[in-house]
């Protein structure tokens, strides 16, 4: 047992101070009986002491306490424990075969914790340690000791020990050298009350072991639930004091924790009677990264996972542990995600990936999830312990068949991007998503040196019972295409040009229907403006300028948007005119086949053609002589007579400033005429002999009216009688 060794060396510079101390709890009356083996009563001068302090002390800084009890060695041999025999025998108050122990009598109104604090002769050194089989003799201490062979607190009553009394928060110890097993037998006492039993089977030289409620801290304080490397780990010090309400280091016993002790002394805690059990979690969902519930798609090959919620029903946080059953497809493996859990609504992101780092190909199978909360949570860091056989924890609060059941996390330290690194000695395997089972085969171990300059972690909890997501995960597929076509060759300047684009999913029977899709066409630099409509299937009916909207697509039916684009009137003749549509994969599913995904025409410039279409016709409205429009119709005096002059502009650009004219022969008596402007308003003229209608009017069509190409179309209509 170190007792305050000042290099911390491989340890790293996280690591508290190489200095064991002991604390123990005694009732007024009750004796505390202490050894060491550095009592050699020829090392009187030396440092080597037992010091009682009462109350929980850190002895790790400046002390400022006084002892109150000192044990020197001796000339009768007090307080020396001499050889092994007297070591295993205890205090010879209680066996004859042990050592005379120095005592202290807890005096009345004293109950409560005592600090013990064990001094080599030289204690604040680094001079080595000579190795020694259990069994065997150690060396006679001498005066450069920094370290103690052998220690004994026990708690007498009437007589008899008072076993379970004794802990500490971390010990720190040397081995003297590796290839020199180690085997520690400790219980471990969480704050919530559960209790394990653990045999630590090690090979370490210099370490330091604790146990606390996280292990190895991310950024945000949480547990990593990972090894790390010592220089970079991050951790709750064990150091008597050092615990805040989050950050708690569990107390190590080195035997079964009396029934006796009270929950609580002073401001810290001893021993919960009832533990602290995790309920059931509630309300698990999956959705994708882009919004879908049940269903993941990938982007680039890449699959992108989503999102789990939950909800933690309890008043505190709770460690968990969520499965993705992946390995049923038979070619990935579980993923298991852990993290802590707090009150309410929880979110838990997956990166869409399996337990070996590999992606998840799109297909027919459901993975439904499940979490499972944990109390009881305690973690086993152990700090440059070279080489490990393995350990053996079991719970014995609420033992089940989980009850021996530990966890390690090492890829931190054995792969690179997923990639195994080959690291000679490493754990096999280097991580255990669904537990290892301790309770008779020592688990997690490393060899060659692999535990150097490293803090390893392993842990352990007690399950809640687990809850079943409410909706699978289903990596889908559905090949998304867009198909852009013109029934033109060619384009003409100024003028405008009509696309069609069709959008479908090629992919029978895609689950989760309907799909969302993104459909995108880009103004080209040589147009000026354009205008779409789309009749079904999109977010919007129509709109100007680039197009980009959301289109929805059930089945294998497919949706049609109309694009009109105006060609700039300054492209060269016999220029190409490149335009390009693309759609985007559906939301949360794979798109096997991208290619289909962009659609271009292509469009040769040429001049514009100018044509202008005007037909009159003439009907008589008069019945019986009634007669369709024709260019000529016959009548009485007095008939009805209806003309009808059509104008179209079947050339490529708009045609400004036209002027309709027409004049009535004499004998024909004008009663109005009605103007139809392009626009599709009427307006409503009157009665003339002769007309000349200019469209661009604000008392006809308006001011800047113009007649549309490629089918723009209006009338003036004329009513007059027969003389």
């Amino acid at each position: 047992m170190e007792t305050g060794n000042p290099n911390k060396g491989d340890l790293g510079a996280a690591s508290p101070a190489r200095k064991t101390t002991l604390f123990v709890y005694a009732n007024a009356g009750e004796t505390l009986a202490l050894g060491s083996s550095s009592l050699l009563s020829t090392l009187s001068t030396t440092s080597t002491a037992i010091n009682v302090y009462a109350g929980e002390v850190n002895l790790t800084g400046t002390v400022t306490a006084t002892p109150v009890k000192v044990c020197k060695p001796q000339a009768d041999k007090t307080g020396y424990i001499e050889t092994r025999l007297q070591e295993t025998s205890g205090p010879n108050t209680l066996n004859s075969s042990g050592y005379i122990p120095c005592a202290y009598t807890v005096p009345t109104g004293g109950t409560g914790v005592y600090t013990v604090e064990f001094l080599a002769p030289t204690p604040v050194a680094d001079n080595g340690v000579t190795a020694n089989t259990v069994g065997n003799a150690w060396p006679t201490p001498t005066a450069t000791d920094s370290s103690i062979a052998a220690w004994d607190v026990t708690v007498v009553k009437s007589g008899a020990a008072v076993p379970g009394r004794v802990w500490t928060t971390y010990l720190a110890m040397n081995s003297g050298g590796n290839s020199r097993p180690v085997v520690l037998n400790l219980f471990v006492q969480t704050k919530d009350g559960y209790l394990y039993k653990m045999k630590q089977n090690l090979d370490p030289y210099g370490f330091v072991f604790f146990a606390n409620n996280k292990g190895v801290t991310n950024t945000s304080g949480l547990p990593s639930f990972q090894s790390a490397p010592v220089a970079s780990a991050t951790y709750g010090s064990p150091v008597v004091g050092a615990d805040t309400g989050t950050n708690i280091t569990h107390k190590l016993f080195f035997n079964t924790p009396a029934g006796d002790l009270p929950s609580t002394v002073g401001s810290d805690w001893l021993r919960t009677a009832s533990p602290t059990t995790p309920p059931t979690p509630t309300g698990l969902t999956f959705t994708g990264r882009e919004g879908t519930a049940g269903y993941a798609g990938s982007s680039s090959g890449i699959l992108l996972g989503g999102t789990f919620t939950f909800t933690n029903p309890g008043n505190q946080s709770f460690s968990y542990r969520l499965t993705v059953p992946l390995s049923i497809n038979g070619t990935n493996s579980n993923r298991v995600l852990v993290g802590t859990a707090t009150p309410g609504t929880n979110t838990v992101d997956w990166d869409g990936r399996d337990g070996n780092n590999k992606t998840v190909a799109a297909g027919s199978f459901s993975y439904v999830a499940s979490v499972t909360l944990f109390a009881g949570e305690v973690h086993f860091p152990l700090l440059d312990s070279e080489n490990a056989i393995g350990l053996n924890i079991t719970r014995q609060t609420l033992s089940d068949a989980s009850a021996g059941l530990i966890y390690w996390d090492d890829r931190l330290l054995t792969q690179t991007n997923g990639v195994s690194n080959n690291t000679a000695g490493a754990p096999n395997p280097d991580v255990t998503p669904a537990g290892a089972d301790s309770t008779t085969t020592p688990q997690h171990s490393w060899n060659t040196s692999f535990g150097d300059k490293k803090i390893m972690d392993t842990w352990a909890y007690y399950p809640s019972s687990p809850a079943t997501a409410s909706n699978a995960v289903q990596v889908r597929s559905a090949d998304i295409s867009i198909v852009k076509a013109s029934s033109v060759t060619t384009a003409p300047r100024g003028g405008t040009v009509t696309y069609t684009l069709t959008i479908k999913n090629l992919t029978a029977n895609t689950p989760g229907q309907p799909l969302t899709v993104t459909v995108a066409d880009a103004l080209p630099a040589w147009a000026t403006t354009s205008s779409w409509s789309c009749p079904s299937g999109c977010a919007a009916t129509s709109g100007t300028g680039a197009l980009s909207t959301v289109v929805t697509l059930t089945n294998q039916t497919p949706i049609v948007i109309t694009v009109t684009t105006t060609v700039n009137i300054n492209n060269v003749v016999g220029s190409n005119l490149v335009n390009t549509a693309t759609v985007t994969r559906a939301t949360d599913a794979t798109d096997p086949d991208m290619t289909n995904n962009t659609s271009s025409v292509t469009l040769v410039t040429r001049d514009p053609v100018t044509h202008l279409d005007l037909v009159k016709t003439v009907r008589n409205m008069t019945p019986p002589r009634t007669s369709a429009a024709s260019s000529n119709a016959t009548g009485l005096p007095g008939d009805l007579m209806e003309y009808v002059i059509r104008y179209t502009n079947t050339g490529d650009l708009a045609i400004p400033n036209l002027s309709v004219q027409d004049t009535l022969a004499g004998t024909l008596t004008p009663l109005g005429a009605v103007l139809l402007c392009p626009s599709g308003t009427s307006v409503i003229l009157a009665a003339a002999q002769s007309y000349t209608v200019p469209l661009s009017n604000a008392a006809t069509c308006g001011v800047g009216t113009t007649v549309p190409a490629n089918g723009g179309t209006g009338t003036l209509t004329i009513t007059a009688r027969l003389k």
